[in-house]
């Protein structure tokens, strides 16, 4: 699924179309507390909702998608109360970003989107659709808006990234250091208003600063121990601080560049019950909202996903799984979600053709707790405790999930196993024990894995960073980043294991060939 929309239709220009058919009641759909669903699709054969873009509180511009021998495209304005009107129809292209122009002082009401080659836009007060610059053979992705007014786009197939003067009608174009470096998503810093985006195939984040009359392209790969092949959509927060998505699993994470401290986080647990294999999660769009907090969607998962870095806690909000076209076991496919006012945050979800908003206000009944760090050495365990407390409602369940990048090995590096819940209903409160094991092959030193506590509307996770240290089975020394220490040393450290326990799990699992424990909820 890495990369799905990023598809190049040739052809110069696209022709203009008859309106294809849209939902035409607008009325709220049974959904959860949190989220509310509009039908756009009528039916399967029908355009299908992609991606978004709020234009006020109450209208949204939605881009919708038709596939066949012939793509049809349409730019839908929906406004709540109001039915969805098509304000534009394109052939034989797929638009891959959408913005309405909110800061320009010349362009007012003009929706801008990128399709097949070219920058375009339409503009709502003359009802005309234009070119504004193309890019032959560049398929350009995604593009921002900077405090200038500029736009800064990401060219697939030329490893470029172009600026463009819509005053002027100029542009520039500055080529990235590495070949082939697969260019995705891209934001602007509020810090110094200098560009950060996504490379996907090379694993990294390019930076592009301009003094003068002169711009440079720095590009920064993340440390050994991680992996971040398919970063696909990027954000830059008041301090700096770049957010990225993986959309090769089921990642997302943070990149510091004054301290070049990198952190990568699964999203959380996401049961079978909900979207079959609904782990792999694949986040996409990411974006931050006037609080700072990051909001991004998990496209196969079908969530909205919010991270606080204030308290480093993800809530992550579930869709329906039925609709006027798909009736039953539907993946909801979140493929776009952007943050509006008050506070809403809206998303597309095309499996079930529909679209919708997250409440952010909305308080969650429920929370979860554990310890913040632990130690594992390779082929041991580490049991923590693991709590909720709710305000509301029945208690929620309790599980764990891991990155990717430790699970996609056989055996996996990390695993876990949960244990069986206890509810004390005289303080509304549920623990339980999970058991983290790391393989003989997990490579050492910190990550984070998430420990979720989730209902059938929502899940709330808190991360625990798991420090695996090297062992040496046959002496019985590990080493941490404190140096070498025998089972003693650390036996406290890993839930209170006695030093024989230890000693014998250890040598077990030696004679198990490096096998290793895998979950008992998978």
């Amino acid at each position: 699924m890495l990369l799905a929309i990023s598809l190049t239709i040739s052809t110069n220009s696209p022709a203009r179309g008859l309106e294809l058919p849209v939902s035409t009641p607008n009325v709220p759909l049974r959904s959860s507390a949190y989220v509310t669903m509009y039908q756009i699709q009528n039916n399967s054969t029908d355009a299908s909702p992609w991606i978004l873009y709020p234009a006020s509180n109450k209208t949204v511009l939605v881009v919708t998608i038709k596939l066949g021998h012939v793509i049809q495209s349409q730019i839908v304005n929906f406004t709540m109360g109001v039915p969805p009107k098509p304000i534009a129809t394109l052939n034989n292209t797929i638009p891959t970003d959408i913005v309405y122009d909110h800061f320009t002082k010349n362009n007012a009401k003009r929706v801008w989107i990128i399709e097949n080659d070219t920058l375009a836009y339409y503009n709502q007060e003359a009802r005309e659709f234009k070119t504004a610059v193309s890019f032959p053979g560049g398929a350009p992705q995604y593009m921002t808006i900077d405090p200038s007014d500029h736009f800064w786009i990401t060219l697939f197939n030329t490893d470029q990234i172009v600026e463009y003067n819509p005053t002027r009608g100029n542009s520039s174009s500055y080529t990235t250091p590495t070949p082939n470096a697969g260019l995705q998503g891209i934001a602007v810093s509020p810090v110094d208003n200098s560009t950060w985006f996504a490379e996907a195939y090379a694993g990294k984040i390019g930076h592009l600063t301009c003094k003068a009359s002169a711009c440079a392209i720095t590009e920064y790969d993340p440390p050994p121990s991680l992996r971040i092949q398919g970063i696909i959509q990027v954000a830059v927060d008041k301090n700096g601080i770049v957010w990225f998505t993986i959309h090769s699993g089921n990642e997302f994470g943070s990149f510091n560049p004054s301290t070049g401290d990198w952190n990568l986080f699964p999203i959380g647990y996401c049961s079978d019950s909900y979207v079959a294999d609904c782990w792999v999660g694949l986040p996409n769009a990411i974006s931050l909202d006037s609080e700072g907090r990051v909001w991004f969607s998990e496209h196969y998962a079908g969530r909205i996903a919010r991270y606080d870095p204030n308290d480093s806690t993800l809530v992550e909000y579930m869709m329906p799984t039925a609709s006027a076209v798909c009736r039953s076991a539907c993946t909801p496919y979140a493929w776009w979600m952007w943050p509006g006012k008050d506070d809403k945050v809206w998303f597309t979800a095309f499996g079930l053709g529909e679209i919708g908003y997250v409440n952010a206000s909305l308080p969650i009944p429920f929370n979860v707790t554990s310890e913040s760090s632990i130690v594992v050495p390779q082929g041991g365990s580490t049991k923590i405790s693991v709590s909720t407390k709710y305000s509301a409602g029945p208690p929620p369940s309790l599980s764990a999930s891991v990155a990717y990048q430790d699970t996609s090995s056989n055996p996996p590096m990390i695993s876990f196993s949960v244990g069986l819940e206890r509810f004390f209903a005289s303080n509304s409160t549920a623990s339980s024990t999970l058991t983290v094991f790391a393989g003989w092959n997990a490579t050492t030193g910190p990550r984070n894995i998430a420990v979720t506590a989730y209902n059938e509307n929502v899940t709330v996770n808190t991360f625990v960073k798991v420090d695996v240290i090297a062992c040496t089975p046959h002496l019985w020394t590990c080493a941490t980043s404190f140096g070498l220490y025998t089972t003693v040393g650390f036996a406290g450290g890993i839930s209170s294991v006695g030093l024989m326990v230890l000693g014998m799990n250890l040598y077990r699992q030696r004679r198990r060939n490096g096998g290793s424990p895998r979950s008992a909820e998978d």
